[in-house]
């Protein structure tokens, strides 16, 4: 299987409109910071990635384990020993199923 190349002297050169730099690409901007340069994020981009990656980090075993340590404190439990940390992560391991080990 070959790995298809990038002929960068296909493009012609252009010239970044930001930083007046001559570069050879598909793009306009030589960059990724160039072609973010002058952007502006709104308040509702923000909320919408905020609530995205609220929704991703609770499906994590990192999130999940963190949410149960918080209603483990505000339980009452001043003293969150080991054990307490240990959360049984929901789809990771089947009893029933015979793991070839």
């Amino acid at each position: 299987m070959t790995v298809k190349k990038r002929h960068w002297k296909r493009y012609k050169e252009k010239e970044c409109p930001v930083c007046h730099e001559k570069h050879r690409g598909p793009n306009t901007y030589c960059s990724l910071s160039c072609s973010n340069r002058g952007r502006t994020i709104t308040p509702e981009h923000k909320a919408n990635t905020s609530r995205a990656m609220l929704r991703y980090y609770r499906n994590t075993p990192e999130g999940i384990s963190k949410r149960q340590q918080f209603v483990n404190m505000n339980n009452g439990l001043k003293i969150i020993k080991s054990e307490d940390l240990d959360v049984a992560l929901p789809g990771l391991y089947d009893p029933d199923f015979d793991y070839d080990y």
